[in-house]
């Protein structure tokens, strides 16, 4: 699957700290709904506990708009209004990941999963949510 550039480009703006730049890329609704103080807050606490990533990983999955939104209404947290469902592109997860040349006994930092609309002809992040990062359960070790 080839995933939307604006997925990497966010990726890449955080790992190099040029948070101004990833939040350019989210879309207009985003911005009303976060200032940058607070994108930035939401990123360097996901870091607290971690080593900063120095890489990052795609995936995605099958989730349509609808069922994504009947999620969110089922735990009581509906989708932002601005978003449309006929802008929907894909709904994904970039997974943070440290340098694999730094020191650390970490897999992952986090993953932030987000939802990539069309905004004015261009791929734009409307929605995001920083998890810990998925562990994998065949690993013995944890």
């Amino acid at each position: 699957m080839k995933f939307p550039e604006v997925a990497s480009r966010f990726a890449e703006a955080v790992i190099e700290r040029d948070y101004a730049q990833a939040f350019a890329l989210t879309t207009k609704g985003l911005r009303r709904r976060m200032s940058l103080e607070e994108f930035v807050a939401a990123l360097e606490n996901a870091e607290q506990d971690v080593v900063p990533p120095g890489t990052y990983g795609l995936s995605s999955n099958s989730m349509t708009f609808d069922r994504l939104a009947k999620a969110y209404d089922e735990l009581g947290t509906p989708l932002p209004q601005d978003i449309k469902p006929e802008s929907f592109r894909l709904w994904m997860c970039i997974e943070f990941i440290p340098d694999p040349h730094d020191p650390t006994e970490l897999d992952a930092c986090y993953d932030v999963w987000c939802m990539v609309v069309n905004e004015d002809g261009e791929d734009r992040i409307a929605y995001f949510e920083i998890h810990e990062p998925e562990l994998d359960p065949e690993d013995e070790s944890l």
